[in-house]
């Protein structure tokens, strides 16, 4: 069995075809599979991180990046899919280091929950006080903290089913997944 690594993933994303389906939970035979052309891969316009500003804004934001994050943030600038048919809105991203800063100084979120970027619209978020069990990735349509789905993976693995559902919301595809409440109360 072969290992996923953070190398290969982003090997995967930037050579990959997407592909079109019919709506969100669309499951399509390999037949029915279209390349889509417009989308496109692309970084983010600043700098590489480096491990010392990773571990800087930790102690700043009292937050845990997991191992894996800290390593995606010194490979990247951060990434984004864009699709020209959808109005240049990216279809994934996934946060630099400034955005998660940003994000969590303006967040409502409990200490230690925070937004790492978007697939599909909604959030994809990391619970700090959930890193060492290795599933601490959640997803949620806002921001608001209310609706906070687990999904029960590391980033590696989110990255992997992101990649391999053609960034579809496939925690929807389960109705009966337990909902979490992260709002600052």
């Amino acid at each position: 069995m072969e290992v996923i690594t953070l190398v290969r993933l982003l090997e995967r994303l930037r050579n990959a075809p997407m592909f079109r389906g019919e709506g969100q939970n669309y499951s399509p035979s390999i037949t029915d599979l279209e390349p889509i052309d417009s989308f496109s891969f692309k970084e983010f316009d600043n700098k590489i991180t480096t491990y010392d500003e990773i571990n800087s804004s930790e102690e700043k934001l009292k937050i845990v990046f997991p191992k894996e994050y800290k390593e995606f943030l010194t490979m990247t600038k951060g990434i984004r899919w864009i699709s020209s048919s959808n109005f240049g809105i990216p279809y994934f991203v996934m946060f630099n280091l400034e955005s998660v800063a940003s994000m969590i100084e303006r967040s409502i979120l409990q200490n230690g929950v925070y937004s790492i970027g978007m697939m599909a619209y909604d959030n994809i978020v990391i619970n700090s006080s959930e890193v060492s069990t290795g599933k601490y990735i959640y997803a949620c349509s806002s921001v608001q903290g209310d609706n906070f789905k687990p999904l029960g993976t590391d980033f590696i693995t989110f990255l992997d089913r992101a990649i391999s559902v053609n960034f579809q919301r496939y925690w929807d595809w389960n109705s009966s997944a337990k909902i979490y409440d992260f709002s600052k109360k």
